[in-house]
């Protein structure tokens, strides 16, 4: 499943979003749009990120003043792959695989709390019963 992630100018996450489903989102300065980013370099109707007949998910320029940019290039339209890019005028759009990204993030949380405590407490919300352990012991809980 892609994940969308919009990002500030600098760096920040401003909202993430599941691509699933039929339904198509669409990108601009109106009222109308599903995410409305207030910039003026960013169109009414800017893009629209949908799924194509094959269920790909794609996105397309609406006719902006500013263009939706890829790699420094204005674009029309491009399927979304994970880890493509897109600047919509100040703001980044990243298409990532969802479960890599939530891996990588607990990745990088498990490390922090290593390094801080030298173990690691994981609690995996569903399970019955939790246990803290060393790094080097394997845990495997039935649920």
């Amino acid at each position: 499943m892609i994940e969308l992630t919009i990002l500030s100018p600098d760096g920040r996450v401003l909202r993430r979003l599941e691509l699933t489903g039929e339904r198509s989102i669409r990108i601009g300065r109106a009222k109308g749009c599903d995410v409305r980013l207030a910039h003026p370099m960013i169109s009414r109707e800017h893009a629209e990120i949908g799924p194509n007949r094959e269920g790909q998910w794609r996105i397309r320029d609406l006719g902006s003043t500013h263009g939706t940019i890829v790699n420094a290039a204005r674009i029309r339209e491009m399927l979304i792959t994970p880890g493509l890019e897109v600047r919509i005028g100040p703001i980044r759009l990243q298409f990532d695989n969802l479960a890599s990204r939530i891996g990588a993030e607990l990745d990088r949380l498990l490390d922090e709390d290593e390094s801080r405590s030298g173990k690691v407490d994981v609690e995996i919300v569903g399970l019955s019963r939790t246990k803290s352990a060393p790094m080097d012991e394997t845990i495997v809980h039935d649920a």
